[in-house]
């Protein structure tokens, strides 16, 4: 039976899963914030350079992005014949990695008895059904020497993550398969003998050999093809604020003020996302996203008009770990593919950052280019200075799979069904263009089950919708230039409450989530460098669609807290935010060799300086500066050689606690009614910060959650 589907995210996961759903018959509305579709997935095309700013191949398989593209009409192009020559970057040096593994042993990439423990892989024990890392498994089947030249680089390359912390039955379920069934080389022989029985019996074959393609025009070339098959049935520059549901239906909330129905609703969206959208009404399905990690990335495009130095020949390389060069490898995209750079010239792509250099985003595009520029000389001999710099960054790129994946997805998927929700983005399986294309079919199937199943699941969700993302009593507070407005504290009867035994009888808690949906984006960009020439931090620390960091909770009971550290790294201080207890100590200390010496300021309502308190010399490198304060209130500090970069000390009469990146903070307070306070820095020059309030409600032994919206849009 047809239903009406609301897909939120038009990534390629959504886009996919809309097709797969109209082909269906259903009726369906995909609503994306942005004005394009593709999430990830595009290229540009920069003064004759095609710079592909994701992925930007796949190879052929049942059900993927080579089908969908045929369907589609998008040209392809096959990889050129160098691309079967890749490399590793390791001790030093490049090594080409074979491309059989009977190759492995003449190659100089393992040492000899390296090579006997690869081939003594029949021999290992086997451990069928243990969840382990990928490099644990390597190293018990195959030895550490080809853990670290090959498998630990491959991993990097696909996933931006650790070999050491990614889960095997995860990111590569047939291996853990292929173990079950007696080892690695065991179970690719059981299978071939299967696979030739199935051609004798007349079975059709799946092999479609070792290709690689991509779209002749980029990643866009698929996207826009996709996109304009779906028409209007796309909403661009839609962010779902909130659903809930009523009835049989699930509604939407969007941040201009709209509603949209549907059936059955399709999250496509990041996990954070993802969690902040299902939060009033599973905070354990929430909680379970949330911890589902997200490497960065930086594409880092280097243009050459004329020749380089070296010949490029073949797909790129990877570098193993513990080498000098910073980048995690490169992508010989002219060498590769057709109409990437100008005739004789060459495109080079590398990839920064990954789950164990997060680091790299607090370079400036500039720093970023110049050490792609001189790893490119460590690894290849380039000699050339590029004609083009292209950075792009990736903050949240590439979900990780860690140790204990399945089985968080297993939650997730079981919460979801509860919900009468599919959630299809690649948080959960399947990274790559060709897994978010095909699990489109599996949709499909999930959307028909919750649309069975939603007379059903009403009866269940009766209940929780009552406390959906209303959140009648918490602030909404508008910021203009600095300027705030919080509603009046109002009891909440739509709060979350759950027991919580292992508190003492005589308290509760409160956990204060504090969110801006729709941060402007210029104040989640750096305002600059400060005196050491690093970037300062933007004036917004926020999860996308979810939590605030930076936000002091606080409540007029109990102690507050009776130690604030701060210190100095790089001109910077740290943190940015600390709360503290009246007639408790703020302690500094110098990290840098500069000498500093910082200014106490006190602020007053409107975020003017009412006095200055002092003044801490901070001359050589551990020396710690003690302070305590005489009066609640806001204290703002910063160097006398860099008063742009500030630090806010929240001084008060009472409990106090800091969000955390995730926006939560938590309070344990007596039972009975309590006004909880909110306060952000000022997210504008000399503003008063944001200020809300709301009143709770404490019950002894009882934990109880509330949302708190800091912004609206601008």
């Amino acid at each position: 039976m047809p239903a009406r589907i609301a897909i939120i995210g038009a990534g390629i996961s959504g886009l996919a899963a809309a097709r797969e759903l109209v082909a269906a018959g259903h009726d369906v509305e995909v609503f994306e914030a942005a004005d394009r579709a593709g999430g990830l997935l595009e290229a540009e095309s920069i003064d004759g350079f095609l710079i592909e700013r994701a992925a930007s191949s796949f190879v052929p398989a049942e059900y993927g992005a080579e089908e969908l593209c045929v369907e589609l009409g998008v040209a392809l192009e096959d990889a050129s014949s160098k691309a079967r020559k890749r490399w590793v970057y390791i001790d030093g040096e490049l090594q080409e990695v074979p491309s059989r593994a009977t190759q492995l042993l003449s190659s100089p990439l393992l040492s000899w008895r390296g090579k006997f423990r690869a081939l003594a892989e029949p021999l290992q024990p086997n451990n069928p059904g243990a969840d382990e890392s990928i490099a644990a498994f390597c190293s018990r089947r195959l030895g550490d020497e080809v853990t670290r030249a090959l498998i630990s680089p491959f991993v990097m390359g696909v996933f931006g993550g650790d070999a050491r912390v990614l889960s095997l039955r995860a990111c590569f379920p047939r291996l853990a398969e292929l173990e079950a069934r007696g080892g690695l080389v065991r179970g690719v022989a059981a299978n071939k003998v299967e696979a030739v029985l199935s051609r004798m019996q007349g079975a059709a074959s799946s092999k479609r050999g070792h290709r690689i393609v991509a779209p002749k025009a980029g990643a866009t070339g698929l996207i826009e093809a996709l996109a304009a098959s779906l028409g209007d049935r796309i909403h661009y520059g839609t962010s779902i604020a909130s659903i809930e549901r009523e009835g049989r239906e699930q509604i939407l909330h969007d941040a201009n003020g709209q509603h949209h129905h549907a059936d059955v609703l399709v999250l496509a969206t990041p996990a954070p996302v993802t969690a902040s959208l299902v939060e009033p009404y599973d905070a354990e399905m929430a909680r379970t996203l949330l911890e589902i990690p997200y490497a960065p990335m930086c594409v880092a495009a280097l243009g050459y008009r004329g020749r380089v130095s070296h010949p490029l020949d073949g797909f790129g390389f990877l570098v193993a770990e513990d080498e000098s060069p910073r980048i995690l490898g490169a992508v010989f995209e002219s060498s590769v593919w057709s109409g990437r750079a100008p005739a004789g010239g060459a495109l080079v792509r590398c990839m920064l950052g990954g789950a164990g250099d997060p680091e790299i985003l607090e370079l400036s595009d500039q720093e970023i280019a110049d050490r792609a520029v001189a790893d490119l000389g460590t690894t290849l001999g380039l000699k050339e200075e590029p004609d083009l710099r292209h950075v792009i960054r990736w903050p949240r790129a590439i979900p990780q799979y860690t140790i204990g994946h399945v089985e968080r997805a297993k939650r997730i998927e079981a919460g979801a069904s509860a919900l009468g929700i599919v959630v299809a983005s690649n948080a959960l399986w399947g990274i790559s263009v060709n897994e978010c294309i095909a699990k489109a079919k599996k949709v499909v199937q999930q959307v028909a089950a919750r649309a069975g199943l939603a007379l059903l699941v009403l009866a269940t969700l009766a209940q929780a919708s009552a406390c959906g993302p209303k959140n009648k009593g918490a602030a909404n507070l508008h910021s203009d230039a600095g300027s705030t407005q919080a509603n009046a504290p109002a009891q909440d009867p739509d709060a979350s409450v759950v027991a919580e035994p292992g508190m003492p009888s005589d308290r509760g808690k409160v956990e204060i989530f504090a969110r801006w949906l729709w941060p402007p984006a210029e104040l989640r960009r750096s305002p600059g460098r400060n005196a050491c020439g690093l970037a300062r931090s933007p004036a917004l620390e926020v999860e996308l669609m979810g939590g605030l960091h930076d936000v002091v909770v606080s409540s007029t009971e109990g102690q507050g807290p009776s130690l604030a550290e701060l210190a100095i790294h790089d001109c910077r201080i740290e943190p940015r935010l600390v709360a503290l207890g009246l007639g408790q100590s703020l302690v500094v200390t110098n990290m840098d060799e500069t000498p500093h010496e910082l200014v106490i300021e006190r602020l007053d309502d409107k975020g003017a300086v009412a006095e200055q308190l002092g003044r801490m010399p901070m001359r050589v490198i551990g020396h710690r500066y003690g302070y305590q304060p005489s009066a609640s209130g806001v204290l703002r500090l910063h160097s006398q050689s860099d008063p742009q970069d500030y630090a806010y000390v929240l001084v008060t009469e009472g409990a106090a606690a800091v969000s955390s990146e995730r926006g939560t903070a938590a309070l344990e307070l007596s039972p009975g009614a309590h006004v909880v306070s909110l306060w952000h820095p000022p997210v504008r020059a000399n503003g008063p910060g944001l200020r809300a309030s709301v009143q709770v409600d404490i019950a002894a032994q009882k934990r109880q959650k509330r949302t708190v919206d800091l912004g609206k849009p601008q």
